[in-house]
């Protein structure tokens, strides 16, 4: 099911931006020239053009803005940035009160985010945000990607994740459906394990 925005001549939270399946992250100043700018820079990257862009574009804009700017109801949406901050903070806390993982792993979890189409920059900015500042004050002189940021699936800021201990997260993240995961995740494979899978 596609969604669709109530009023496409008023700009949504955050602005007309789209981020491709790669994370290219394109912006315009309205719908029309976002749809635009999409073609463009699947054109010039010799990628296919879905026929039905705009609805996807759409679609995608849908599921990280308020649902009551969608005409639908609608369930399956990014998270807002108060539950990436309201999520990190759980991860932070255990974070401080568990320990962390050892430089190393953590950098090798940073690693496996990266290229994750799961890897969120759709939710703007985040240097201001209760979460940012307690991941900065916490993870102070340890190893943080800046190619990662949140985490669509757990709905918590990457970099911290990646410095959580095992237990902590099979308690925090263990009740998501592990097919929800990408098979390369390290949280999946963490998970797997811990299941005896």
């Amino acid at each position: 099911m596609f969604y669709h925005l109530k009023k496409k001549r008023m700009d949504p939270p955050g602005g007309w931006y789209f981020v491709t399946d790669d994370n290219f992250f394109i912006k315009a100043g309205n719908f029309d020239k976002l749809v635009t700018q999409v073609k463009r820079h699947f054109d010039v990257n010799s990628q296919e053009i879905p026929v039905d862009v705009a609805t996807l574009i759409e679609d995608q804009i849908c599921r990280r803005i308020p649902a009551s700017l969608v005409l639908e109801d609608i369930f399956n949406r990014f998270p807002t940035e108060g539950e990436i901050d309201k999520s990190t903070r759980k991860v932070v806390t255990k974070l401080r009160q568990e320990g962390m993982v050892a430089d190393d792993t953590a950098t090798s979890r940073q690693e496996s985010c990266k290229n994750c189409r799961y890897n969120s920059w759709r939710h703007g900015c985040f240097s201001c945000s209760v979460a940012s500042r307690l991941t900065a004050f916490t993870l102070r002189g340890r190893p943080e990607s800046t190619r990662i940021k949140a985490c669509d699936i757990t709905h918590s800021l990457c970099n911290p994740m990646s410095f959580m201990q095992e237990k902590v997260s099979v308690e925090l993240f263990g009740k998501i459906p592990i097919d929800e995961y990408p098979e390369r995740c390290w949280l999946r494979k963490l998970l797997e394990k811990n299941n005896g899978e």
